[in-house]
């Protein structure tokens, strides 16, 4: 098991690919975490053991990964930004108009798309039981000289789009994070993750799936978000049921 202690350890940063002194790295950035705590810094995390399946957690998952130039890199140039354009400035309705209702956003196409990059990056270097399913292969290698390079590729290189994740008793965002899953999907392979509201859904794969672009982040910046019912997302329903099954 990784070391969790916030003290830094000599390593291999899994970015830069230098020795040095590596930070305790978040995998999904902390500040998409801050409305899950309650007064006491802590929120639920759900393991199927223990206190009937959960046990309070007060940091999000973390990882001796990058070094510190690395962990500027992406907070400063990547993840502030995607603060910003999406906690910040909150472009989803809350409370949901309908189940029909389509949320058309706009968002700096590079930055944006960056930010989900990073997240799958980190999650395929992670060693983490939330990402055991992501597994990059060559994809590593390219998101990895991706980030360092600020380079976000073409709308159908690693596409994107994403669902509100939605309670529909109350039609509220629910503000979830959750671990990855995998899902297949006309032959080609699409991670998946919840955090900032929504279930995203990003390739990983050698071809784009055309018929998926109309709902794509698109280069212009433009993208569509629907509905979905919250309690029907796969990973959701496991943790669910782990809570069901586990003994006191």
């Amino acid at each position: 098991m990784k070391n969790q202690n916030t003290n830094p350890i000599l390593g291999i940063c899994q970015l830069c690919l230098k020795v040095g002194e590596l930070c305790n790295s978040h995998i999904i950035p902390e500040f998409l975490y801050k409305k899950l705590y309650n007064k006491n810094h802590q929120m639920m995390g759900i393991n199927g053991r223990f206190r009937k399946g959960w046990k309070p957690v007060q940091i999000g998952e973390r990882e001796h990964l990058l070094c510190e130039s690395c962990e500027q890199h992406l907070a400063n140039k990547i993840e502030s930004a995607f603060k910003a354009m999406w906690v910040e400035a909150n472009p989803l309705p809350d409370p949901w108009p309908s189940t029909e209702h389509i949320a058309q956003i706009k968002v700096d196409y590079p930055l944006f798309k960056l930010f989900h990059l990073s997240v799958l990056f980190r999650a395929g270097v992670s060693t983490r039981p939330q990402f055991n399913c992501v597994r990059l292969g060559s994809h590593e290698e390219k998101l990895r000289e991706m980030l360092l390079e600020l380079n976000p590729g073409k709308q159908n290189d690693y596409q994107i789009f994403g669902y509100a994740v939605i309670d529909p008793k109350t039609n509220r965002i629910r503000k979830l994070i959750a671990g990855a899953d995998q899902k297949k999907f006309d032959g080609l392979r699409w991670y998946r993750f919840i955090y900032g509201g929504v279930w995203w859904w990003i390739s990983a794969s050698s071809h784009a799936n055309l018929n998926m672009a109309p709902i794509t982040l698109r280069e212009n910046g433009t993208m569509v978000i629907r509905w979905f019912d919250w309690s029907n997302i796969p990973i959701i329903q496991k943790a669910s049921a782990l809570l069901r099954n586990s003994k006191v």
